[in-house]
């Protein structure tokens, strides 16, 4: 029963305290395992129903999507990073790409400012989107959009650098987060 008072017993029942004499909880963040200096392998991942295959670093966690119409796959570099409060660090950075399918017809993108090239011999288009306002400072989102026969295939990498870290930390962290894109794009096939 809330009755918005003083938190003590009253004729058997609880009032709840007010705002303002109520505790605040302290945000619990995970702790994030030390990376390995060893380049991760890669593993290769795909859908002959969507007809595609590319792929990413064993080391990454793949996040279920169960109730999405389409094919969506989002996979975080840090195990330790889903679901986890806005406050919390992220010590390691984090890498978190999300790969989604669409139907060719009705699908749309902004196009402007995007760059048009060719990968895996079809039509794409990249855009970067750096300085948003929802993601931690430093991130960058790189945006990628393949037209294939028969389906979109988009890609959208985030890159987060180290919580704290120096430019030239954080230069590094994105120099390592374009040479990652670089490889899951370079490793994308269309499947008959």
């Amino acid at each position: 029963v809330v009755l918005g008072r003083e938190g003590n017993f009253t004729d058997g029942l609880f009032l709840m305290p007010t705002p303002a004499e109520r505790l605040t909880l302290p945000v619990l963040c995970p702790e994030h395992p030390t990376p390995s200096p060893q380049p991760a392998p890669w593993i290769s991942i795909g859908n002959a129903s969507w007809h595609y295959t590319f792929e990413v670093p064993t080391t990454w966690q793949e996040i279920p999507f169960p109730l999405h119409p389409l094919e969506t796959r989002i996979f975080y570099s840090d195990r330790n990073a889903y679901g986890q409060p806005e406050e919390c660090a992220f010590p390691n950075g984090l890498m978190k790409l999300e790969f989604a399918t669409n139907p060719k017809s009705g699908f749309e993108f902004d196009r402007e400012g995007a760059t048009e090239t060719t990968l895996a011999e079809l039509p794409a288009w990249i855009k970067v989107t750096e300085n948003e306002a929802t993601l931690p400072a430093g991130s960058i989102i790189t945006h990628v959009f393949l037209e294939g026969p028969r389906f979109w295939y988009t890609f959208d990498l985030t890159c987060t650098p180290p919580t704290g870290a120096d430019e030239a930390v954080q230069s590094a962290y994105q120099v390592a987060c374009r040479e990652t894109l670089d490889h899951i794009l370079a490793s994308f096939q269309i499947l008959p």
